[in-house]
């Protein structure tokens, strides 16, 4: 294969950069197949869309199918279910079954994706996985793990996307390595002191219903990129100054009505993201023109983004580019209307 179709298949149906020569490319895509977790994203084909309460809020909004000659949503980074009508993933729910037996062999298993696998409860096995870095358990009606959960001192990522979460497990708090937390789209109410470990450098904590958050976040040393958008937020505590390696801060959709005293002085601070607040609702700007979705017609994706999906489009006789937003309460800066 010549190195445009290998960067094709690694962007499309692995998610993975398109960037470099043939031997990179197959050398990044035999890695991919060589983990037990391995599965393709959907085909160009296949249709992307919003679960549970995602899909009434994200009927009020334009969508790309609402877009004359609309193309099939194709979303790498996996921020949405892309088989709604399907209630269980079979791949994952075999992973599962296979956990919960006994089957696996926990010493070799790194990577570990259990996505809408039908779990109500985490399997106390899931201590055995010693060598787990990355677990994801999104699309799944948990609400708590197991304490054999704090065994697995090697996971750097975890994925909990639209569970059933109201708190983050204090369980998460004893893992030393985790980097990258995501409990977006859960129910959050509330964050124990204890529950986030100081390892954290990104957390992802967009769409829920938190109106505080702990004064231990000034623990979270390593604290580089934080998503709290679509929450509950009244007040920022005065600790999160103590994260100064902090570069991003998402506080879109909340009820913030100030900020600590030095905020924007943190050393790193290079986006700070208040849309939607009534700190910043006095210095709002005039919405733009409106162009009529009937005058745009779609043509091939080119990326997407914690934002949206943006593609290729023609508007009358020129060439633009046409960005369609995820569900307002999911869009990492607000709501775009």
């Amino acid at each position: 294969f010549d190195v445009r179709l290998l960067g094709i298949y690694s962007a499309e149906r692995l998610g993975k950069s398109s960037k470099g020569g043939a031997a990179t490319l197959a050398a990044r895509i035999a890695q991919e197949w060589a983990k037990p977790s391995f599965a393709p994203l959907p085909a160009a084909g296949s249709t992307a869309g919003a679960s549970g309460a995602e899909e009434s809020r994200a009927s009020k909004r334009p969508k790309p199918g609402d877009v004359a000659g609309s193309p099939p949503v194709h979303d790498p980074r996996g921020l949405v279910d892309t088989a709604p009508e399907q209630a269980v993933d079979p791949a994952a729910a075999s992973w599962l079954s296979n956990l919960s037996a006994g089957r696996l062999t926990p010493g070799k298993l790194t990577e570990l994706s259990l996505k809408k696998a039908g779990m109500n409860a985490l399997p106390a096995a899931i201590g055995g996985c010693a060598q787990l870095t990355r677990l994801d358990v999104s699309l799944n009606p948990l609400s708590d793990f197991p304490p054999e959960f704090a065994r697995l001192a090697k996971l750097r990522i975890l994925f909990c996307l639209g569970c059933h979460f109201k708190a983050i497990p204090c369980v998460i708090g004893s893992l030393p390595s985790l980097f990258m937390l995501s409990f977006k789209s859960n129910r959050l109410q509330s964050i124990p002191e204890l529950a986030l470990p100081p390892s954290v450098g990104w957390l992802i904590l967009t769409d829920n219903k938190l109106s505080q958050l702990p004064s231990s976040i000034g623990s979270l040393k390593w604290l580089r990129k934080c998503m709290l958008t679509n929450n509950r937020l009244t007040s920022l505590p005065n600790e999160l100054l103590l994260c100064r390696n902090l570069e991003l801060i998402r506080l879109a959709d909340n009820r913030l009505h100030d900020l600590p005293e030095g905020f924007f002085s943190l050393p790193k601070l290079a986006w700070a993201g208040l849309a939607g607040n009534p700190i910043v609702a006095a210095a709002t700007a005039a919405p733009p023109p409106q162009v009529d979705l009937s005058e745009l017609t779609l043509g091939t994706q080119l990326g997407a983004g914690g934002g949206g999906f943006v593609s290729r489009a023609t508007w009358g006789d020129k060439e633009v580019a046409v960005k369609i937003f995820r569900d307002a309460g999911t869009c990492t800066d607000g709501d775009p209307s």
